[in-house]
């Protein structure tokens, strides 16, 4: 007999991912291992990095479009 399963919302998983958690952080967050988190969440952890990413981008282009944006914290943004 396995140990039961840990019910865990992918939804959550993606949402925590989206605003900048590590894998580490958010296996902690959700109370599971950060290899069950790999190898049940992976796509879910991958989501959400990409619209973190996103966001991160797109208000990067409206600050360097804006004219008001810091010139050092884009350049650096921009090799992140």
């Amino acid at each position: 007999m396995g140990r039961s399963c840990k019910t865990t919302d992918s939804e959550r998983v993606v949402y925590l991912a989206s605003i900048g958690h590590t894998r580490g952080e958010i296996a902690a967050l959700v109370d599971v291992s950060r290899w069950t988190l790999h190898r049940r969440f992976a796509t879910q952890c991958e989501k959400g990095k990409l619209l973190c990413t996103g966001r991160i981008r797109a208000k990067q282009i409206e600050k360097a479009l804006a004219g008001n944006g810091d010139t050092t914290m884009l350049i650096w943004l921009g090799k992140q």
